[in-house]
């Protein structure tokens, strides 16, 4: 049987699988990963569209991170271009409030960036887990 997140399955027989027709997103055309990519990216663009409305106060872009790279110390981050990141931008990793990391954007595409560790440390890898918040804050 496929995961929840790409069928309905009828609740009063958990075995089958309602018709592709009544499914709310095709089959196998949504991976978990695009999706939260694609939601937080949405979300990002009202918070950067109320910013540019006037606001005083600077506003938290949030993202999360989606891929960890421990050979190359590397973070893949569901903030892009779309978000305003840049090369060398700097971003918090973030966990119940708590600030357990600051990141450097080494590269970036239009929803994701590669990130690094701004500050070497040997637990560095061992803080982070996919999953966590990652947040820039715009003025």
């Amino acid at each position: 049987m496929l995961p929840a997140f790409y069928t309905l399955l009828d609740r009063r027989n958990p075995s089958a699988v309602l018709p592709e027709t009544l499914c709310v997103q095709p089959r196998k055309t949504f991976p978990p990963a695009r999706h939260l990519i694609g939601t937080e990216d949405e979300l990002n663009q009202y918070r950067i569209a109320e910013s540019k409305g006037g606001s005083k106060y600077p506003v938290n872009l949030e993202g999360s991170v989606v891929s960890i790279n421990r050979d190359a110390k590397a973070l893949t981050v569901s903030l892009g271009t779309n978000a305003g990141i840049a090369p060398n931008s700097r971003l918090a990793v973030v966990r119940n409030g708590e600030k357990l990391a600051e990141l450097r954007v080494v590269s970036v595409e239009t929803t994701t960036c590669v990130a690094e560790f701004a500050s070497p440390s040997p637990d560095n890898l061992s803080k982070v887990v996919v999953g966590d918040s990652v947040i820039s804050t715009i003025k």
